[in-house]
């Protein structure tokens, strides 16, 4: 099956940072293959944080000619990722001009499957996340060991089956809301989950 991200045009992610579109144009048309993600701390981690946004932290510092420190920036901006999209989200957001286009990354968040490991399944570029995981040296104040980024043998639609089976996704409506796309603490992008 074709990977879901080369299927289509290059989607115009917004708000994007003045000339982080040709980063996202790069990313977008890298292969992705189902990809087992495993970091190891030096102690257990009490809940496990989605991979998106540990990778959206890694971009920021490998490419901080688009994200410079700027305390006084007003909101944040979409950072794309080496990651397949499962879907864009389009809404209005208050007091910005421009609709939001959200993505969806394809990953799981991570899971500990035992002390000190936790683990995600992504569709990703394994050479890209390896280079931008290289940035990620805590796990909120717990030291990171190490890394492991490798494929894994399932198929592309099986390994999206898995990944939307475990983590939260937008709907239309609902009672539930949150954040879905790094950063995930960014009230004015939430929308309504479904439950988790």
């Amino acid at each position: 099956m074709s990977n879901p991200s080369q299927a289509r045009a290059v989607p115009a992610l917004h708000p994007l940072p003045p000339g982080a579109d040709r980063l996202w144009g790069q990313y977008f048309t890298l292969p992705k293959t189902p990809l087992l993600v495993q970091v190891r701390t030096v102690s257990p981690v009490r809940r496990g944080l989605p991979l998106d946004e540990l990778l959206a932290v890694a971009v920021q510092r490998e490419y901080r000619q688009f994200w410079p420190f700027d305390p006084a920036r007003p909101a944040p901006s979409v950072v794309p990722l080496p990651l397949a999209l499962l879907d864009t989200v389009t809404f209005p957001v208050l007091a910005e001009p421009d609709p939001a286009c959200l993505p969806l990354w394809a990953t799981t968040p991570l899971i500990a499957e035992e002390a000190g490991q936790l683990d995600a399944l992504c569709l990703g570029h394994q050479g890209e996340l390896r280079t931008l995981l290289r940035h990620i040296t805590f796990i909120g104040r717990v030291r990171v060991r190490g890394w492991s980024v490798r494929r894994v043998p399932l198929g592309v639609p099986y390994t999206l089956e898995v990944i939307q089976a475990e983590r939260r996704l937008p709907i239309p409506r609902g009672a539930d809301w949150g954040g879905f796309t790094p950063p995930y603490r960014h009230a004015a992008w939430h929308r309504p989950l479904t439950p988790s």
